[in-house]
């Protein structure tokens, strides 16, 4: 209704020939706004009858015709459960395939969900109005789905945590765009409207702000540019300010007759004046506008009002309601119409008053971008590639650099996790081959780690990088989702593990004997005896392991079979690694490092 009223005084102004079209399309907007206000007084309360309004929207918005449009009140309860009010612009383009949508808001959402800027002229913040969303697909305006959700706070019971400004800026207006809120606006944008931010969620209670504020966004849609819009609204205000001159000057009689006006009123009047005054100015900076005539009726009607004012009460201390007195110089062109320097607007010297340091030194150096290097699986060979002890170094050397590459670049990396678990899972269970057991009849020449000779360096390389690896596979296994799947090949790649370690450690080096293999051995000097790995705790999981491929039953087999042999191999006194025992360091551990010691 502000709306309504508000273009008719607009249409009072004589506006140019496009802006009178513009004006005709808006005021049809705003009918139907209305119309649908007054259904919507009908129907609150009324389910069933909510469903013919929704229907009613969805005819409305169908018969729309190009650059036509469509001004619907909306609304929302606040926190405090106190309702809100704005409005929804829907304009049909020019072409008439897509539709355009506003969002209007001079008050409560404002604050969280428009877009800020900084204004240079005032060094203060403002704040848009509004908010908007172009090339709309029709068919998701045309559904009553959409307008049940916003149209629900008004009719049916509203409930604060449902029918709130977040559900329209969160939830409708993304539908809408398939974007993110506020995505592709910016402070330049030409088709948001400003105003200071102060106050923003209290300021417009008579909801006056919100109906100009619909108006300069409908033409706005309508095609006219900023700058014309920045005149009308201009000529509305001062329309308004002329009807309160008329008010005054009616109500000024015999001093006996003359209805009384209150201070409080008069300071309302005067803050209307300074807005008015204000706004004026910024017409100046649009050099492509002949504004000297509308800038001199400014005046004319802040100084009539101004006059009429103090007319009522000399006890009143007389105000200034005006900026600073601009000297307007005689036109050159066009009879007495004065011309307005278009420079009197602009605070020419502001720039030089506050100090401007560089600041660019402050952000110090930039940011090397992070660099993922490229991690190549198949360096990892297959078992064809396996031929001697050399191959396995290379092997496992390869398969500790591919896991390390990948344990660095966790972070940039998608499922470093389950990769190494896989590499070490198929090297361990399908790549490399496991030993045959102790007391093999063929073991001296069919075991592959039985049968070559090995050097010192190479034995040292490979129980290096077994140790290398066992510690990624623990890493690994502890920090995936436990499976009972992958709780068998964490038990299995392990012991796969051990078993090829207890393998080489037995090796003796045809260059530099380890005193360590040695002695684990048996084949050092003196009457020693053999050294073994107890994993009784191994037999007793077999009952619970899920195998789920021929490697994993191959495995198995020869693991157990190794294991096995060495309990019939090694007395249970020299066992080394004994865990399920309490004792902790058990009498094997001992009887090794005494001999180690001795022997060094």
């Amino acid at each position: 209704r502000q709306a309504d009223a508000l273009l008719a005084t607009l249409g009072q102004a004589s506006p140019s020939q496009q802006t009178a079209a513009a004006l005709s399309q808006v005021k049809r907007g705003v009918q139907i706004g209305l119309s649908l206000l007054s259904k919507i007084i009908a129907v609150t309360g009324n389910t069933g009858r909510f469903l013919n309004l929704l229907e009613s929207i969805v005819t409305e918005l169908r018969s729309l015709p190009a650059q036509g449009l469509a001004v619907l009140p909306i609304g929302w309860l606040t926190q405090e459960g106190v309702q809100h009010f704005a409005t929804l612009i829907v304009h049909r383009d020019i072409g008439g395939s897509h539709l355009n949508v506003g969002v209007v808001n001079t008050g409560h959402g404002r604050t969280e969900f428009h877009p800020f800027r900084f204004n240079p002229r005032t060094a203060s913040m403002q704040q848009s109005t509004n908010v908007y969303v172009r090339k709309v697909d029709p068919a998701k305006l045309l559904d009553s789905f959409f307008w049940y959700f916003v149209y629900r706070p008004l009719v049916l019971r509203p409930d604060p945590k449902i029918d709130s400004a977040e559900t329209l800026y969160k939830c409708l207006l993304p539908f809408l765009s398939g974007a993110a809120p506020l995505s592709g606006l910016s402070e330049n944008d030409p088709v948001l409207l400003w105003c200071d931010s102060a106050g923003a969620s209290s300021a417009d209670s008579t909801f006056s702000l919100l109906g100009l504020e619909t108006i300069r966004q409908a033409l706005l849609f309508q095609g006219l540019p900023l700058s014309q819009v920045m005149v009308a609204g201009v000529q509305t205000k001062r329309l308004l300010m002329e009807r309160v001159r008329g008010i005054l000057q009616t109500a000024s009689g015999p001093a006996g007759s003359r209805l009384e006006l209150e201070r409080v009123d008069a300071y309302v009047i005067e803050q209307g004046c300074r807005r008015l005054a204000w706004d004026a100015t910024e017409l100046v900076a649009h050099r492509d506008l002949s504004t000297s005539e509308e800038l001199a009726a400014v005046r004319r009607c802040i100084d009539g009002v101004k006059q009429l004012i103090r007319s009522y009460s000399s006890a009143w201390q007389q105000e200034q309601f005006l900026p600073p007195q601009i000297e307007l110089l005689p036109a050159a062109s066009s009879g007495n119409a004065p011309a307005l320097p278009m420079e009197a607007g602009r605070y020419l010297l502001f720039g030089r008053l506050p100090f401007q340091p560089n600041t660019e030194e402050l952000a110090g150096e930039p940011k090397k971008p992070r660099v993922v290097l490229p991690v190549q699986l198949t360096l990892v060979p297959d078992n064809s590639s396996i031929k001697t002890l050399a191959d396995v170094g290379v092997a496992l050397r390869q398969a500790v650099h591919v896991c390390t590459l990948l344990a660095n670049q966790c972070s940039l990396m998608k499922n470093t996790y389950a990769l190494r678990f896989a590499i070490i899972q198929d090297l361990f269970l399908s790549v490399l081959p496991l030993p045959l057991p102790l007391g093999h009849p063929g073991r001296q020449h069919q075991c592959f780690w039985a049968s070559q000779d090995v050097t010192y360096d190479t034995q040292q390389h490979i129980i290096h990088h077994l140790y290398l690896l066992s510690r990624h596979f623990i890493v690994v296994a502890l920090s995936l989702d436990l499976s009972h799947e992958l709780d068998t090949a964490r038990i299995l790649t392990m012991a796969s593990i051990a078993a090829i370690a207890d393998a080489v450690l037995r090796k003796i080096a045809t260059d530099t004997p380890s005193v360590l293999s040695l002695h684990y051995s048996g084949f050092a000097e003196g009457p020693l005896e053999v050294f073994g790995i107890q994993v009784s705790e191994l037999i007793l999981e077999l009952e619970w392991l899920r195998l789920t491929s021929p490697y994993q039953v191959a495995s198995l087999t020869a693991v157990l079979d190794y294991f096995l042999s060495i309990g019939r191999s090694v007395r249970e006194e020299n066992m080394l690694f004994n865990f399920h025992d309490p004792k902790g360091f058990g009498p094997g551990e001992l009887r090794l490092c005494d001999q180690l010691c001795l022997q060094m």
